[in-house]
């Protein structure tokens, strides 16, 4: 069960991260889009 749990909390961190780099990403995507 624990492993489970830790697999459950790498999937969660996994997504933070995304998030965390996703989203400055989309940021500086939409600023360089309307500089052209």
């Amino acid at each position: 069960m624990s492993e489970l749990r830790a697999n459950l909390s790498r999937q969660q961190a996994l997504r933070l991260v995304e998030g965390a780099y996703l989203a400055p990403t989309t940021g500086l995507i939409w600023l360089a889009l309307s500089y052209l």
